[in-house]
């Protein structure tokens, strides 16, 4: 009925698109649960709805941690007092749009699965969680780019949030939310191999001799320059800069700016590119006008890595073994980003390098050789 009425009416609103995408996430649900029951395990199926509450809107909508709490607390804990094991299909939740009103269906967004792992692990005080995956836990670096890379035995909440945040697409950074400070332990591990220990994420720091653990990177990046000598010691450019992309919904992964604001790079998808030059052409129309601007300049072709690890915090020549493994091949670094905790130290350079940057940095930190 549901497809009937979106092939009559040849449209399709986000609310009836989480509907729609919602019906193989309920369905292996109820797979999983006669599969439990076959085997003897006493299993029934309890609807996300429930159990998981959100904040909206549809499409990605964000969890809302006390509610979701009170409710897993309220609905699971009685059935696992009688030795039921609850299966709660992932990937959606309810949002209470209207008082009064029967709560609308949302889904969470890419990651959503994951994140409800995590949602129920808290509210119920796991232990610990365990995402099963297709790759046998987070490596070092994408294999398809650096061949050696390996799986890492055990990874901080902070660093595995910045290798997700930066491109790893094993694990979306959303997904640790719910347990960032909490005693439970996320484990991402291969579903083909169960025996296999995979990657422990949790509160424990441990950089021993590895200093840096991982690289993670973002490719189809163009970077974006708002400069000009006329805004040397003239407040307010960022804020005016960001707000104007902010305002078009553009996100914005990196960003490197001189102290007097005469230069601010920032990096945006390529197929944003266009836009956010014309938004910020009409921003910064005046001072264009008036020279104070030299315009606003794009480069596309653009890849951000992103090498992380805590142990580079307060240990000196982490960058100078960046920057000395890049030269030595005769790559380029368009811009560099680095947070003063040091947890993670951003590059900006050419897609036609990217790859063996990626290698010469893993090989730089002898990543390969991660116990």
């Amino acid at each position: 009925m549901l497809a009937g009425g979106l092939v009559a009416l040849r449209e399709l609103t986000a609310r009836t698109s989480d509907l729609v995408v919602s019906r193989g996430e309920r369905l292996s649900a109820e797979i999983f649960c006669a599969v439990l029951r076959a085997g003897g395990v006493k299993a029934q199926v309890v609807d996300a709805l429930e159990v998981v509450h959100t904040d909206g809107p549809f499409g990605g909508a964000a969890p809302h941690l006390a509610h979701t709490d009170a409710a897993v607390r309220a609905r699971l804990r009685p059935l696992m007092s009688r030795g039921v094991a609850p299966v709660v299909p992932g990937f959606l939740g309810a949002w209470h749009k209207e008082h009064g009103q029967p709560p609308a269906l949302v889904t969470l967004g890419r990651g959503g699965s994951d994140l409800t792992a995590t949602l129920l692990g808290r509210a119920l005080e796991a232990s610990r969680v365990t995402l099963w995956k297709d790759v046998p836990g987070l490596l070092t670096a994408d294999p398809r780019v650096v061949p050696e890379a390996r799986v890492i035995p055990q990874l901080h909440v902070r660093e595995a949030a910045e290798l997700a945040y930066y491109g790893a697409k094993v694990l979306h950074s959303r997904a640790l939310i719910p347990v960032q400070g909490k005693p439970i332990p996320v484990f991402v591990r291969p579903f083909a191999e169960p025996s296999a220990p995979g990657t422990e994420i949790s509160s424990h720091q441990s950089t021993d001799r590895h200093p840096v653990k991982a690289l993670s990177a973002v490719s189809g990046q163009a970077l974006v320059t708002v400069a000009g000598r006329g805004l040397l010691g003239v407040p307010g450019v960022a804020a005016r800069t960001f707000a104007t992309l902010s305002a078009h919904g553009m996100s914005v992964s990196l960003i490197t700016q001189a102290s007097s604001e005469q230069s601010i790079c920032f990096t945006v998808p390529e197929k944003e590119a266009k836009a956010a030059k014309e938004h910020l052409d009409r921003a910064f129309h005046d001072e264009i006008a008036r020279r104070d601007v030299d315009g606003i300049q794009v480069q596309t072709g653009m890849t951000t890595i992103a090498v992380v690890g805590l142990g580079m915090a307060g240990m000196p020549g982490i960058a100078a073994r960046v920057f000395s493994a890049l030269a030595s091949q005769e790559i380029n670094v368009v811009a560099i980003a680095q947070g003063s905790s040091e947890l993670n130290i951003s590059l900006v350079v050419a897609s036609a390098q990217a790859a063996q940057a990626q290698r010469r940095i893993h090989s730089a930190f002898q990543l390969s050789k991660l116990p």
